[in-house]
């Protein structure tokens, strides 16, 4: 897996997914909302599962994924939001503690496409 200052740099497949989106390690998961309501049920669960997250200056909501644990993350996530927030909810995963810049746009994905990634 290429790195560069502690920053993932992913390969993509042709749907523009992750080629190898299961060996996602630690970092933040970068979350935009489609509604309110989604993104206070996300928030209170994560204040009731001790996760540690933040809002950054875009409006993200980013959650820290701990080594390990960000698969388990997108899968709670999936658990707790519905069909159509999963499919509508945008989301780009980072690894390190580098903050986002304008080349992870082109790596923004629905929860799902990052969900199903996972699943393969």
């Amino acid at each position: 897996m290429p790195h560069s200052s502690g920053f993932y740099a992913p390969t993509f497949d042709a749907d523009g997914l992750e080629a190898d989106s299961s060996s996602l390690e630690s970092g933040q998961l970068y979350l935009w909302f489609p509604v309110g309501v989604a993104e206070r049920r996300v928030r209170q669960h994560l204040r009731q599962s001790g996760r540690v997250f933040r809002f950054t200056p875009t409006g993200a909501m980013s959650i820290e994924a701990p080594d390990g644990s960000s698969s388990a993350l997108i899968a709670e996530l999936g658990a707790i939001l519905t069909s159509d927030e999963s499919a509508d909810t945008r989301c780009v995963f980072k690894s390190g503690s580098e903050e986002l810049n304008g080349d992870d746009i082109v790596r923004v994905r629905t929860l799902d496409q990052l969900s199903g990634a996972l699943a393969v």
